[in-house]
């Protein structure tokens, strides 16, 4: 717990008051060599060796921060004060990161939750929704969620037709959902029965939207 409190302090420090400039996802390999809370914090409680994992972490850090560094400082500083001052969380937005951040599968992942977490810090969508929208991303396999960006949004919305294969993993992660319509059918001894008609759909979720609307295609070229 006290290692998890030092990271989380010193997270949201960097967040709130670093220059992150300097942070760039081209220097992912290097991470040690930049001047910042979090990365003097992990390579510093109490460790002699660094072990793969804490790379591996610390690279999705820098990941996240190299995509949120555009944002000004005092407009970082002003949103997670916010959350932390808010009676509502019960954990600050630096261990939430934490959390967040270690779930998922790599930096790229972490590059499309700091996409999501500029468009809270830019009132775009409050801290609920990104939650939401970081769950989503933790959730599904990132080729199934680049398959939903690449696509317009009429590509996924049909009122008469089946969900391709493609489909059925961003339904389960919430993107997107397939409704059929059955009709109540009142038989003369009065017993009722609910049967299928012909009629379904398939649509985007309020979150699937969000995402859409908010996260770009990351180019790995």
């Amino acid at each position: 717990m006290k290692e998890i409190k030092q990271i989380d302090e010193s997270l949201s420090e960097t967040i709130r008051k670093s220059d992150l400039q300097q942070v760039s996802a081209v220097i992912l390999d290097s991470v040690i060599d930049i001047d910042l809370p979090i990365v003097r914090t992990i390579f510093g409680i109490g460790k002699t060796i660094i072990t793969f994992n804490d790379q591996l972490f610390l690279k999705k850090i820098i990941a996240f921060l190299a995509g949120i560094k555009d944002i000004p400082q005092e407009k970082r500083m002003e949103m997670i004060d916010l959350v932390n001052e808010s009676q509502k969380q019960r954990i600050k937005v630096g261990e939430k990161l934490i959390y967040i951040l270690d779930k998922c599968d790599d930096f790229i992942d972490a590059q499309y939750i700091a996409q999501l977490f500029c468009a809270f810090l830019r009132e775009e969508i409050n801290y609920q929704d990104f939650l939401r929208g970081s769950r989503i991303i933790q959730n599904i396999f990132i080729g199934d969620l680049e398959y939903f960006l690449d696509n317009e949004v009429a590509f996924f919305i049909d009122d008469d037709a089946s969900p391709r294969d493609e489909d059925y993993p961003l339904m389960s992660a919430g993107i997107l959902v397939y409704n059929i319509y059955s009709e109540l059918y009142e038989h003369n001894d009065g017993r009722e029965e609910y049967k299928l008609d012909e009629t379904h759909d398939v649509w985007i979720t309020s979150a699937g939207k969000q995402l859409k609307a908010i996260l770009k295609k990351i180019s790995t070229v």
